[in-house]
């Protein structure tokens, strides 16, 4: 079940400073420490604290609940996620859901989570595909349609890692 997009066990580093004034909403809020970013063009990154075994869950991606002519509607589909029919959730407002931050790599070689999505539960857990190392960032495929729907000025500003 899904946790109303708190993390199930907060093994993770945050580098989002406004992260700091959600914090205490953020169930164990006290194992998450912030760091600053220095990637301005790709966003705030996700950083696991401890080791993370293959298959373990890493966290939850939720947020507001849509059908898809709502999330059609949506002007900012940068959080969008489509879990199955009729089934979509946009953690854009919610800060504290730690899904939110995993960045995609646009490598598949340095992918180390996928999304395990569960439309009857209105979220998607995030599941180590390998090993994770301590300080280890968390990089998840986005999958081709959010990249074909991006506009080509921020692909430009897009680091290749």
């Amino acid at each position: 079940m899904c946790t109303g997009g708190r993390i199930v066990r907060c093994r993770l580093l945050c580098c989002d400073v406004r992260f700091e004034k959600y914090s205490s909403k953020i169930k164990n809020w006290k194992k998450v420490n912030l760091l600053n970013c220095f990637q301005p063009c790709a966003g705030c990154g996700l950083f696991t604290r401890t080791p993370i075994a293959k298959g373990s869950c890493v966290c939850i991606y939720s947020g507001k609940v849509l059908r898809t002519v709502d999330a059609i509607r949506l002007k900012d589909k940068s959080y969008l996620m489509r879990l199955g029919p009729q089934v979509y959730v946009d953690p854009f407002d919610d800060k504290t859901v730690l899904g939110r931050y995993i960045n995609d790599p646009r490598n598949r070689l340095l992918q180390n989570v996928i999304f395990d999505k569960r439309p009857e539960e209105q979220c998607a857990y995030v599941i180590a595909k390998r090993d994770i190392a301590a300080g280890e960032e968390i990089f998840a495929d986005y999958g081709r349609w959010y990249w074909l729907t991006t506009t080509p000025n921020r692909l430009e500003k897009l680091p290749v890692r």
